[in-house]
């Protein structure tokens, strides 16, 4: 049985990343949990570049959208409506909510309609009972 120990990935992490590399070399390491790493794999000159990826905001959602739906005429304000769609909240007397939504969580949605742009717009819904 060949088992990866801790020691191994360290050694194979720093075997990557060797100063007389002829080109440069980028690892990523990703995690929900920093707290919780051992401070030997996150040690400077293992981990140089810090960079903390948080819940999309109102714009970052518009941009998704308008991305994953390069056709869409931004004077149509499909991406406007999509925006005000998946914030608004009709129940709380028409406020607007902040959500806690990744960018992976909207582009599973997007995929699901990904061929048709109103449909992700009308069916938004769909997404806000999952968050």
């Amino acid at each position: 049985m060949n088992r990866l120990t801790f020691s191994g990935l360290l050694n194979a992490i720093d075997g990557i990343i060797t100063p007389d590399s002829s080109e440069p070399q980028f690892l990523f390491l990703t995690t929900n949990y920093k707290e919780r790493l051992d401070s030997a794999l996150i040690r400077p000159g293992r981990v140089d570049f810090d960079l903390h990826v948080d819940y999309c905001d109102r714009h970052q959602a518009q941009m998704l959208f308008e991305r994953f739906y390069p056709s869409n005429d931004i004077r149509t304000g499909n991406s406007e409506k999509f925006v005000y769609n998946l914030y608004h909240q009709v129940d709380k007397n028409e406020e607007f909510k902040e959500l806690e939504i990744s960018a992976a969580q909207l582009q599973g949605y997007f995929m699901q309609h990904k061929f048709d742009e109103n449909k992700a717009i009308s069916n938004v819904n769909q997404l806000r009972k999952k968050l």
